[in-house]
This record gives C-alpha cells, sequence and structure tokens, in this order.
C-alpha cells in the first residue's frame, strides 16, 4: 500500500511536462466557462465576446501555442458558440484553425479545412489569407496589390504582425508587393499589441 509521505508546507516538485499541461488544461477549462457564461448572460455582447475569443486564440497562434489555440478554436467553432455568430467571425475561427494546423505540421487538415468553406464571395482579406495559407504565393500578392494601401481592409501593421504572413513574409512576392505598395522596404518590427483584422465592424 503506498502512502503519501509528503508534509504539510512541504515543498513540492513537478516537471515542465506535467506543469505545461496542468496549465493547458487549468487554461482551457477558465476559457470556456467564461465564454459559455458570458453569451448566457449577455447575449447581446455576443459580437463583443467572439471578437475576444478569436483575439485570444490569434495571440496563442502568434506565441506558437499551437494545440492550446486549436482547442479553443474547436470550441468556438461548436454549434453552441457559433450558431449565432457572423459570417465574417466563423470565417475568421476557420482561417486561425487552419493556421493553426498548418505550422503544426498538418497542412493535409488545414488544406481540408479550406476546401470546406466557399470563399468566392468574401472579402480580399480573406481570400490573401486562404491563398497564403495555401502556398499560393503569387495569388496572394495580386491580392495585396488589389488591396493596396487600404487600411480599412488590411494594415501595414497587420502585413508586419500576423502570423498568418510568417511564411510569406520570407518570400520574392511578399517583399516586391509589399514595398511597391507602401514605398518602403520591409522589416519587421515589435509591436506591444497584436492588430487584429476579423472584426466585423472593419467589414465593407
Amino acid at each position: 500500500m503506498n502512502v503519501d509521505s509528503s508534509q504539510v508546507g512541504e515543498q513540492l516538485y513537478v516537471n515542465k511536462d506535467y506543469f505545461d499541461k496542468a496549465y493547458n488544461s487549468i487554461y482551457e477549462i477558465s476559457i470556456k466557462l467564461a465564454h459559455t457564461i458570458w453569451r448566457k448572460l449577455k447575449p447581446e455582447e455576443r459580437q463583443q465576446a467572439d471578437y475576444s475569443l478569436n483575439n485570444l486564440c490569434l495571440n496563442l497562434i502568434s506565441d506558437e501555442e499551437y494545440s492550446l489555440a486549436l482547442i479553443l478554436l474547436d470550441f468556438a467553432l461548436t454549434e453552441p458558440i457559433s450558431k449565432k455568430s457572423i459570417l465574417q467571425t466563423k470565417l475568421s475561427f476557420i482561417l486561425n484553425k487552419a493556421q493553426a494546423l498548418k505550422w503544426m505540421g498538418e497542412c493535409g487538415q488545414s488544406k481540408k479545412i479550406l476546401a470546406s468553406q466557399d470563399w468566392s464571395a468574401c472579402s480580399d482579406k480573406f481570400k490573401l489569407a486562404k491563398a497564403v495559407l495555401l502556398d499560393e504565393f503569387d495569388t496572394a500578392a495580386k491580392i495585396m496589390m488589389s488591396i493596396g494601401n487600404n487600411p480599412e481592409k488590411i494594415s501595414i501593421l497587420h502585413y508586419r504582425e500576423w502570423p498568418i504572413f510568417k511564411e510569406f513574409r520570407k518570400t520574392k512576392q511578399f517583399l516586391e508587393a509589399y514595398q511597391c505598395i507602401f514605398n518602403e522596404k520591409f522589416e519587421m518590427v515589435t509591436e506591444t499589441s497584436l492588430p487584429i483584422i476579423e472584426t466585423d465592424e472593419q467589414e465593407e
């Protein structure tokens, strides 16, 4: 029979793997509970809740916390959460799930998710994001040129900071289009806040 020999006040140690799993579990439960209650008690704030959840997932992706982001994006796309969300919000969750999978090395699953959605009637920013995730860089550069220097659609900070562009930023197509649009060479910058472009308020 195993007897717990630990004493009150004794400092306990855990390894990094155990700590990470415990942290992720607490984080997941708290976010899911908070957003479920938020939507239940304040249904008129659904769009703000959706924005907050998508912003949180995007920051997790930016921090390369892909597994945790994926868990929360799956939650965001469940019917109780997404059934009353606007289309732009659902598309944002789909794009962020696709990019989380891509950066995890699950490119097949990422492409499958993108193929399940009709993007033909979407705005240029969504078409650009899809093209980038599919590594269709020539198409992506053309869409960039079509958008031009239009902060209401995509600002210069989005190109610098949005994690979906992290591989695209390394390509000749991106560098040439960026310089043509903004009349300057691309240089990475670090911002204290991550720009978000998925809210319906910024849609035309």
